[in-house]
């Protein structure tokens, strides 16, 4: 036996067959049936004409076989005669057909004394009798009953050459004679033993890729019932074992998924993605029977992939959050999904772990502009804003309309004066651009604005804002002494009227300023002679401080600064200083002249 199992099962080869002929006339009827078992299984198209040559031999001469074993033996050579039919080349067919019956007689069998009288023996009959009755039963049958009763060695044989090269095959280490071994397995196996592949398969999962695709390429009966036994049994119905099918009924196996399988499913999408879409087309039809939790499990695991087919699933935005922790990709889908208060508070919670690239590939992945602002608004607002992000949104929104007033606090000082013309349109935008500058930086910025209209307006709101004071006013317009113009005028009068307290600073400021060579600008000396009325008799002061052109000028334009200057003419006397005196007799000619006009 042992000879047999080296040279047929270890080791098949032709000359281990050639072997074993040689010595078959030595076997007894158990090794005899259990060779012609194991040639059958591994017969191929060269050793078909060596075995076809041995039955033609043994027709010729006979085998001896005892009585018992006969109608067996008999049995397995029938086997072997098909099997020959159907590998031999074509020419030698006709020898099959003649290979018919082979006689058989007792002889001198090992294991067994022949007898030499003819006398009926009780035993001998039962025993015949016995073996008679299980011819009738299968093959395994017939070998386990003989090896039990007429093996010392072994209680019970059990021949199944299939589970043996399995056993052999976990033993070789090298990949090539893995594969190889496979193969060959494959090759000999029927239907009925796809069951002991699949057992073996379940507890050497390694194999089962390699197993199924043999099987699918060289024995397709075999992979077909290796599969619905698969798919039958919840035993073997792993992802492992599952996974290692070359093909599969997918709505089958989709149906058979759930919450305890839910690793073939992710198996599937991952590896077969060809077939994700027939499977969002079960889902929508309800026909992927797992629970919540298992769906986001899979979303989470495979989302580059499923993103799309989102809707065919029912996932609501609670989930889609769920999904987004794993998977950034789904932050922008998750947010268009947003419709309340307390939803998007959970969802600004969740970027608040992510990085700035995360979020602002999230931001670049809304399609829709009326989402995307507020996306854009949201995050400036709840999120704190670090270098890449803040500088991402600022070189890409600086200029839209729609963030300029959230983007303020990390805007240059440059960009920020640069929209404070636009910008600043009543009292809200107001505050927002003085919760980044100072009021006297604004006040400064706004007379520098070309567009006087808009400047003007934006002044008009700074006096009217509580958040003005009085020493803003008067910062802003030492500032500005050496740059004159009507809005710096308009400004000192404006801020003479809300701070009376400014008289002396508005009276000394245009006695400086008209010392200056400003009277060809009739736009600003249009503005000096409004602050001049504003002053009343206080205002001679500042004329006595200009030449005598100026005084000219002012004078012939107002009968009220004439009126103020001759009173004061009338009221001086004599005794000041020369210059005084130079003055007033500059005051005196201007106003003669203005007067004769």
């Amino acid at each position: 036996m042992d000879s047999i199992r080296r040279y047929l099962v270890e080791g098949w080869s032709e000359e281990g067959l050639t072997v074993l002929l040689f010595y078959m006339k030595s076997m007894d009827a158990v090794e005899m049936m259990y060779f012609l078992n194991m040639v059958t299984r591994m017969l191929d198209r060269n050793t078909a004409v060596v075995m076809l040559a041995y039955l033609s031999q043994a027709q010729a001469k006979g085998l001896k076989c005892p009585k018992y074993a006969q109608r067996a033996l008999s049995y397995h050579i029938h086997v072997l005669s098909k099997k020959i039919s159907k590998n031999v080349p074509e020419m030698l067919s006709q020898y099959v057909l003649g290979v018919k019956v082979i006689s058989m007689n007792e002889g001198n069998v090992k294991g067994r004394i022949e007898r030499n009288t003819k006398e009926f023996e009780p035993m001998d009959f039962l025993i015949d009798l016995v073996f008679e009755t299980l011819v009738k039963a299968s093959n395994a049958e017939i070998e386990n009953s003989i090896q039990a009763h007429f093996n010392d060695e072994h209680n019970r044989v059990e021949i199944n050459a299939v589970r043996e090269s399995l056993e052999i095959l976990c033993k070789i280490k090298e990949a090539e004679a893995v594969d190889a071994s496979i193969a060959r397995i494959v090759k000999m196996i029927g239907p009925e033993d796809s069951a002991e592949v699949v057992r073996f398969i379940g507890s050497n999962e390694r194999y089962a890729h390699t197993f199924f695709l043999y099987a699918y390429l060289m024995n397709a009966e075999a992979y077909e019932s290796m599969a619905e036994i698969i798919l039958e049994s919840v035993e073997y119905f792993r992802p492992e074992i599952v996974g290692g099918l070359v093909s599969i009924d997918l709505e089958r196996v989709i149906r058979k998924v759930n919450d305890g399988s839910v690793k073939i499913l992710d198996d599937i999408i991952r590896n077969r993605q060809v077939c994700v879409e027939k499977i969002a087309e079960l889902a929508s039809r309800g026909l992927v029977n797992i629970g919540r939790e298992s769906v986001i499990s899979v979303f989470k695991n495979n989302y580059g992939v499923l993103e799309k087919y989102a809707a065919q699933f029912e996932l609501n935005v609670n989930e889609m959050i769920e999904i987004s922790k794993a998977n950034d990709a789904a932050l922008g889908p998750t947010f268009i999904m947003i419709e309340t208060a307390e939803e998007m508070n959970i969802f600004v919670d969740l970027l608040k772990d992510k990085g700035d690239a995360v979020v602002i590939d999230a931001i670049e992945g809304v399609s829709d502009e009326a989402k995307k602002e507020q996306f854009i608004n949201t995050i400036i607002k709840k999120r704190m804003m670090k270098s890449q992000l803040r500088a991402y949104l600022v070189r890409s929104y600086l200029d839209d309309s729609r963030f300029v007033y959230r983007l303020l606090p990390y805007l240059e000082k440059a960009d920020v004066y640069r929209h404070i013309s636009n910008y600043v349109v009543d009292e809200e935008s107001l505050n927002v651009f003085l919760k980044v500058i100072e009021c006297s930086e604004l006040l400064i910025f706004a007379h520098k604005i070309s567009d006087v209209k808009k400047a003007s307006r934006i002044l008009d709101l700074c006096f009217r804002s509580p958040k003005f004071v009085e020493s803003d006013f008067l910062f802003t317009l030492k500032t500005l002494e050496n740059e004159p113009s009507p809005l710096v005028i308009q400004t000192l009068i404006q801020a003479l009227t809300m701070h009376p307290g400014l008289k002396n600073f508005v009276i000394s400021f245009l006695s400086r300023l008209c010392r200056r060579d400003i009277w060809k600008n009739e736009e600003l000396v249009a503005e000096i002679m409004k602050c001049l009325k504003m002053l009343d008799t206080v205002c001679v002061d500042i004329i006595m401080c200009m030449n005598e052109e100026a005084m000219y000028k002012v004078l012939s334009r107002s009968n009220k600064l004439k009126t103020y200057c001759t009173d004061y003419l009338a009221m001086q006397r004599t005794g000041k200083s020369s210059r005084h005196m130079q003055q007033y007799s500059m005051l005196k000619a201007a106003l003669k002249r203005a007067s004769d006009k």
